[in-house]
């Protein structure tokens, strides 16, 4: 999973979205569209990017 930190984010990266999270595709990136949603050349190319684990909190 991946995180976003962009200030535009929602703090979850749209690859990673369902379509009840990004209210039916409604939320873009345009980095994420450019990289075909592939979460690897996400983590690689965007600096907004983090590796992300929801199971390590709590």
């Amino acid at each position: 999973m991946i995180g976003c930190n962009s200030k535009f984010g929602t703090g979850k990266c749209v690859a990673c979205m369902d379509a009840q999270e990004s209210i039916g595709g409604t939320i873009v990136c345009d980095f994420a569209e450019a990289c075909n949603f592939d979460e690897d050349e996400i983590l690689r190319e965007c600096d907004c990017a983090a590796s992300y684990n929801p199971e390590s909190e709590g």
